[in-house]
């Protein structure tokens, strides 16, 4: 709901500057019309500052007080397993792919749900506004791009999993070498290895 408010109140400084754009092309700007549409600037800019301000406050705070809660819970959870159950698990692996959820979990909630949900409702309206009070070029314009929207993120699934999983498997990878670093830091540091191991990393991750 705050992202649907919030994508129709950034139409208004549009819907503002195409009336403006028209009494100049019409030769119907004067001195009262000039005053209408300052006092409609403020006014607008007004009630962008104040949904912007809910929009953030709904879904950041809200989202992140949540996912505090959660990380809560897995941190409860772990603490009651068994340790022979870590000794069985590659514990950067485990930690990578648990932060990595949560992290992903996350985003899902603060970004993309309410900013599809809102803009596909606030696409709506604003299209419904335009086809009736201003122009249909318009409202064609600003509608056509969500059909293709669609349809791209349909046809390019099998992409974006490919490339999801190789990027899960390089922060896994990016893991081991971190973690396998700080196991063996005083031998490499003993035996004079560093570069030389750091160099390997790279040329391994570069692979």
């Amino acid at each position: 709901m705050h992202e649907c408010l919030s994508d129709i109140v950034l139409m208004f400084p549009a819907g503002i500057f195409y009336l403006l754009i028209r009494d100049l092309l019409e030769n119907k700007l004067d001195s009262s019309r000039i005053i209408i549409y300052v006092t409609g600037s403020i006014v607008v800019l007004l009630a962008v500052a104040v949904t912007q301000h809910i929009q953030y406050n709904a879904t950041f705070l809200s989202t992140y007080k949540e996912s505090g809660g959660r990380r809560t819970a897995i941190a409860e959870k772990l603490r009651k397993l068994p340790l022979s159950y870590f000794g069985k698990k590659d514990l950067s692996d485990l930690t990578t792919n648990i932060m990595s959820d949560c992290a992903r979990m996350e985003t899902v909630l603060s970004h993309w749900i309410p900013e599809l949900i809102g803009s596909v409702i606030a696409t709506f309206i604003i299209d419904i506004s335009l086809f009736a009070l201003f122009d249909w070029s318009l409202a064609l314009a600003s509608f056509w791009i969500i059909p293709v929207s669609f349809l791209v993120l349909m046809t390019s699934s099998g992409a974006q999993k490919k490339a999801v999983k190789k990027n899960v498997e390089v922060q896994l990878s990016l893991s081991d070498g971190i973690q396998e670093c700080l196991e063996s830091v005083r031998d490499l540091r003993a035996n004079h290895a560093e570069e030389r191991y750091m160099e390997g990393k790279k040329e391994h991750r570069g692979s």
